[in-house]
């Protein structure tokens, strides 16, 4: 999706001022399906619940949830399979998406955060339960 939002904003990045994480405008990101509280609950776009965690704000957000993923997901990957790590990251970030929408309504979100903190809450989980 990183490739498809730069696309959509005439492959250009934003200015640093708009977007310091060298990526699209807050624009493109709601046409290609940004977390916007407001369209999820009066318009009905449900699909921004799952959507949302393919964007990213940019090339440095991109990076740094690659990077997390890449140690985390492969951790929990090895321990219990792909399938499980895969339910566990999806349950995750539409559950930090729902939450997000209900706690911070007036802002625009993008991003696999919740499904990386859903990952380091099943490593933590792991440490404790084979302590």
């Amino acid at each position: 999706m990183m490739f498809t939002s730069f696309l959509v904003n005439d492959w250009r990045f934003e200015p640093i001022s708009v977007n310091p994480m060298l990526g699209p405008s807050a624009e493109t990101l709601l046409r290609l399906g940004a977390k916007d509280s407001y369209l999820i609950v009066q318009e009905s776009e449900i699909w921004r619940l799952v959507s949302t965690m393919v964007l990213h704000a940019g090339l440095i957000h991109y990076l740094l949830n690659m990077f997390a993923l890449w140690y985390v997901g492969k951790a929990i990957e090895q321990i219990h399979g792909f399938f499980p790590s895969l339910v566990i990251f999806v349950v995750s970030a539409v559950g930090g998406t729902i939450l997000s929408a209900i706690f911070l309504p007036e802002y625009i979100t993008v991003g696999a955060s919740g499904g990386i903190f859903g990952l380091i809450g099943a490593c933590i989980s792991d440490i404790v339960l084979n302590w």
